[in-house]
């Protein structure tokens, strides 16, 4: 898979949240902005083996995976509420579940 693809696929949900404002902008700054975090996308990007599993990293889990069912929903329900996506989005989001070891659709 092309470096530019896997990349967008790796940082796809946090640019979601990050726009929709789900993230605490403190948190999301300091956690998101150290080396560790980007040093670890471009290593999923570069390295197959490493993407194949990258969201059962503690680095990435840490950023985007780290949150209950009952936080979820409520991620789910602002989403809902201000009518940011279609339904067809939406089917199109359970793709990135096929990447990096989600398997959560």
């Amino acid at each position: 898979m092309e470096l530019y693809i896997r990349l967008k696929l790796i940082l796809k949900n946090f640019g979601i949240k990050k726009h929709l404002g789900l993230l605490d902008s403190e948190r999301n700054s300091s956690i998101s902005s150290s080396m560790d975090y980007p040093h670890f996308c471009a290593l999923a990007a570069q390295n197959t083996k490493v993407f194949e599993h990258f969201r059962t990293n503690p680095i990435y889990t840490a950023i985007l995976e780290h949150v209950s069912q009952d936080i979820g929903q409520q991620y789910l329900n602002v989403i809902l509420q201000r009518k940011c996506f279609s339904m067809q989005d939406f089917e199109s989001f359970k793709r990135n579940d096929l990447y990096g070891g989600g398997g959560n659709i």
